[in-house]
């Protein structure tokens, strides 16, 4: 099948150790996938200790990031679990690359296909049911006689190599893919051991972006004529201080419009944020504001 390359990427995890993200992007990389950790049995999450370096390190070096968590999960309720725990695990952080379920371990490939594929539907529904973009990352093999794949609706990160992990130059795989990792055995400046390779065919940053997934809002040029009423629809006034809950397409910016406030003002007011579920979290960005969540107004300066 022949696709036009729009990206090139790596997927690192701790097994690439300290990488000179300069020299990564020096080198011609776009794109990197990275490992937030791996997923047990019954879901629970141990983060990759390289994790938090190698987005830090990434996103300096002005590379987009995607994230890709390992399963061991051996039911679809471990599967959300696993889904849960990771929304909560990069809501610090601006992805401009999608949020990758990493099924192939032997485990799930004793297990049936009906099994595997609930166990891919619950992950991958519940990132985006979050505003997120998610994909599957899985081998040619195991999308072929383990997943029912036209029963998954999502963007598909095949893994397809040669002998020992050697570069392929074609894939044979007939289904849809957006990404494509050929080889296990890439050499790239700035990292000292083997890095796995990959080949994009979607403009990610592009399309995450218009749509408003990963926590992007309306930019300040979009039309947002509708955001005073529905400001009027979800502000309430408790003991004089005005608060809103966040809908769909809100970032803090229009937000800040809407009531007539500063945006400076707005995010000194909510250092703090209210989740759906009663939960705080810090905010981190003013594109990383979530459906549900209860932001305090200031008042008019």
């Amino acid at each position: 099948m022949n696709k036009t390359i729009l990206a090139k990427g790596i997927d690192v995890s701790r097994w690439q150790g300290t990488i000179d993200w300069n020299k990564v992007k020096a080198a011609g990389i776009d794109f990197a996938m990275i490992r937030t950790g791996y997923c047990g049995y019954a879901g629970n999450i141990t983060q990759d200790p390289q994790f938090a370096a190698n987005m830090k390190g990434a996103v300096t070096a002005g590379i987009d990031v995607g994230v890709y968590l390992y399963s061991y999960a051996k039911t679809a309720s471990a599967a959300k679990t696993a889904a849960a725990e990771l929304l909560e695990l990069i809501a610090p952080y601006q992805l401009t690359y999608p949020v990758a379920f990493d099924i192939e371990d032997e485990i799930n490939v004793a297990m049936g296909k009906a099994e595997n594929t609930a166990i891919c539907k619950a992950f991958l529904s519940t990132i985006a049911g979050a505003g997120y973009c998610p994909i599957l990352y899985t081998s040619k093999n195991f999308a072929e006689s383990s997943l029912t794949m036209s029963d998954l609706p999502y963007d598909l990160w095949l893994a397809h190599v040669g002998t020992d992990g050697a570069a392929l130059s074609s894939t044979s795989y007939a289904g849809e893919y957006t990404i494509w990792q050929y080889s296990w055995k890439g050499a790239v400046n700035g990292i000292s051991s083997d890095v796995d390779l990959n080949h994009g065919y979607k403009d990610y940053p592009a399309y995450i972006q218009e749509n408003g997934l990963n926590g992007f809002g309306r930019t300040e040029e979009d039309p947002a004529t509708d955001l005073p009423d529905r400001a009027d629809k979800n502000a309430v006034v408790e003991d004089e201080a005005q608060t809103y809950t966040v809908v769909k397409g809100d970032n803090l910016t229009n937000i800040a419009k809407s009531f007539g406030v500063p945006l400076r003002c707005l995010i000194q007011a909510n250092q703090t944020v209210t989740r759906a579920d009663g939960s705080t979290r810090k905010l981190a960005s003013p594109n990383l504001i979530y459906v549900g969540e209860v932001l305090r107004i200031p008042a008019k300066p």
